[in-house]
């Protein structure tokens, strides 16, 4: 009895461990692999981290496909467990520093983990660049362009680097500012390279940087404030114990910018890395229900340039359908690659007439900086499939088969042989008739109610956008006229275009030409050209006037408020339609 005991003893606890093992191995679902940098020089170091979440049995990553284009100079792991609202979450994790053994393209491999593997990372790597001011210095500085040249308003990426062999207690880089363009801090990093044989800690800082006008972009010296370390550990610190802090300057750097490309024939000029349109409907657009509305989500995403810089995106008027527009929104990213901006433009369509409708093509033409051509961005025309609401019948015309099939129906009634002396045929037919006449009755009453409700609705939101758009028009005046009076002439154009895009803001408004075709007003069109010939010379024309140029946009305003006060209504919901 007692040997059958310790026997199924041990079998419960061998399935105990069984499954202890079995639940450690399921846990462990995913190894994911990420290095601080992958574009590196082949003196930098590389940190590469290792993450295995779940439970483990203490097994290691197999780095014999790693060190065949990596020299590892450090391996350190550690287990970590976080219980938070008593969810239990635990992980082990891998930090080693590489040098790359080689330039070009080297990849990371997919490196495994009790049978889990990563995904492959890829590092460019490039020779040494040459650092003329590093010989003999503990600490030095040096800048870096992306590009020889840029065209007006490309994305240029521009790089400070703060080299020290020593250890600092602070570094503090005075601001830049910049007279002709807009100039957006993108990406901070710190790492260790090998300079003369010697590890040199690198604070590396990268700015996007946009040219307003042609000529030559000059960056001024930028100047960094360091303090070396006073600490005993620091082997130095009998060379800088007793200094002060340390001023260093950079070099002036100077980037040719070319004006807009002769080759471009598009509306507004987009330089760019790269730009894409893509849509999100709320609802199936080949199942769409006359009179109810649908929301259509339109997005333009942009690398390489600014939320400021992303233009409206075009959408026309369609026949069989009334456009809503809500207000674009814009969305600016920053990586080390520069600036990725996205505007949204959000459409409440509500069809009129059923069939098939078509939805014009959104085209935006743009120039690729990479490829040195235009290009467009578009989302092709695509077709909408409207029905009526549920229980109304077609229009006239729009059910082929009911007009191939001439041949009434016809329902017959019985009368019931214990009818009541005087009581018809033509009397139950009277009696079926007013039933079937008072169900159509409540059913119309019920979908006229329907449509009025969302009617109304739609009412008040256009009503709340109309608020909305006149504080928009308000904001943008103010800064119009605060810009026109103390601004330069790159910030009275960049406030112009958004007081009209408020102004109108169901047009597309992307320069200045436009501007003064919608305003018909010769005396704002004769400003506007002064002000283009302004931006792009060396001085302000002299038949530019900023007053003169205030006063033709108030007349704008006034006659807008005029057309305002005398009509204001939304579009039918059902346009008439000949017959």
């Amino acid at each position: 009895m007692t040997v059958k005991l310790l026997q199924t003893w041990k079998a419960l606890v061998a399935l105990l461990l069984l499954s202890i093992l079995l639940a450690s191995h399921a846990m462990a679902n995913e190894l994911t692999a990420s290095v601080d940098r992958t574009k590196v020089s082949i003196d930098d170091r590389i940190t590469l981290t290792l993450r295995l979440d779940g439970a483990h049995s203490g097994s290691t990553p197999d780095l014999n496909e790693l060190r065949r284009d990596f020299d590892i100079i450090s391996n350190q792991s550690q287990r970590r467990l976080t219980i938070i609202n008593g969810r239990q979450e635990a992980w082990l994790e891998w930090t080693l520093r590489l040098v790359p053994r080689q330039t070009g393209t080297l990849t990371i491999p997919a490196l495994e983990v009790e049978g889990v593997r990563s995904q492959p990372i890829t590092i460019e790597v490039s020779e040494t660049r040459a650092r003329p001011g590093s010989r003999g210095q503990d600490i030095f500085v040096e800048t870096e362009v992306n590009k020889d040249s840029v065209f007006v308003q490309e994305q240029l990426l521009f790089t400070v680097r703060l080299f020290s062999r020593v250890n600092l207690d602070g570094a503090e880089m005075q601001p830049l500012d910049l007279q002709d363009a807009v100039m957006k801090a993108v990406d901070e990093n710190s790492y260790i390279t090998e300079i003369d044989n010697r590890d040199h800690l690198v604070l590396e800082t990268t700015f996007a940087v946009f040219p307003q006008r042609s000529g030559e972009l000059v960056i001024p010296p930028l100047v960094y404030d360091v303090a070396p370390s006073r600490a005993r550990q620091d082997p130095w610190s009998r060379v800088y114990g007793g200094r002060e802090r340390q001023r260093l300057r950079t070099d002036e750097v100077r980037v040719p910018v070319q004006p807009t490309a002769s080759d471009f024939t598009g509306d507004i000029w987009l330089p760019a890395d790269d730009i894409r349109l893509s849509e999100h409907w709320s609802s199936d657009p080949d199942n769409l229900i006359q009179g109810e509305p649908v929301t259509r989500r339109i997005t333009l995403t942009a690398q390489g340039l600014t939320a400021a810089q992303l233009p409206a995106i075009p959408v026309g008027e369609v026949a069989g359908v009334n456009l809503y527009p809500d207000q674009p929104q814009t969305d600016e990213q920053v990586t080390s690659e520069g600036v990725k901006s996205t505007v949204t433009q959000t459409l409440a369509l509500v069809p009129n007439q059923t069939g098939r409708l078509t939805l014009p093509e959104v085209n935006l033409a743009w120039w690729d900086t990479q490829a040195g051509e235009m290009r467009n961005a578009t989302l092709p025309a695509r077709q909408v499939r409207v029905t009526p609401p549920a229980g109304l019948a077609p229009p006239p015309g729009s059910s082929p088969q009911a007009a191939q099939d001439p041949t009434p129906i016809t329902t017959e009634l019985p009368i019931s042989p214990r009818a009541e002396p005087g009581f018809t045929t033509l009397h139950w037919w009277l009696i079926v008739s007013s039933a079937l006449l008072l169900l159509l009755l409540l059913f119309l009453s019920a979908s006229y109610f329907r449509l009025r409700q969302q009617l109304n609705s739609l009412v008040e939101g256009h009503t709340q956008n109309q608020r909305q758009d006149r504080t928009r028009e308000k904001t943008a005046w103010a800064n119009l006229k605060r810009q026109t009076r103390d601004g330069s002439l790159s910030q009275v154009r960049d406030a112009l275009l958004n007081w009209a895009r408020s102004h109108w803001p169901d047009e597309p408004i992307h320069s200045l030409t436009a501007i003064a075709q919608r305003s018909e007003r010769p005396g704002l069109q004769q400003q506007l050209q002064a002000l283009d010939r302004s931006l792009f010379s060396d001085r302000e024309s002299p038949e530019l006037g900023r007053e003169t140029l205030l006063q033709e946009v108030d007349a704008l305003r006034v006659r807008r408020r005029k057309q305002q006060r005398e009509t204001g209504d939304l579009p039918p919901l059902y346009r008439h339609r000949a017959h």
